[in-house]
């Protein structure tokens, strides 16, 4: 075989190689957001259930750490990011969402950390 054809499928294969770690890199990133978004959640439901007592910017958080998380599972699971994004506006105002709302657009935080672990 040329040489010149072993070194363009040596380039070839570099670049396939180098794009799969990126794939890779962005895969772990998108997870990391998401199961941060989904830990602070699960503490949060956790201490207003043990207290009674909501707190508006953890709310506010929660929403910034859901929207984050949206982004970048777009180009993994364009179904959970989409969830995710509905997840952050949730958070913007719990009250405007129903058991319904929740159940219908699947936004169980159980469901949603079954999901991210089902990607690992």
């Amino acid at each position: 075989m040329p040489q010149i054809l072993v070194d363009g499928l040596l380039g070839l294969l570099k670049i396939f190689r180098e794009d799969r770690l990126r794939k890779d890199v962005q895969r772990e990133l998108a997870l990391s957001a998401l199961i941060t978004a989904t830990t602070e959640t699960k503490i949060y439901i956790s201490r207003v259930q043990k207290t009674g007592r909501k707190d508006r910017e953890i709310e506010e958080k929660l929403c910034r750490l859901w929207g984050a998380a949206a982004i970048p599972l777009g180009t993994f699971n364009h179904d959970l990011a989409e969830r995710c994004l509905m997840k952050s506006f949730y958070w913007v105002n719990p009250d405007n969402f129903s058991i319904s709302d929740m159940v219908q657009f699947r936004l169980g935080i159980e469901q949603i950390c079954k999901e991210a672990r089902d990607m690992l």
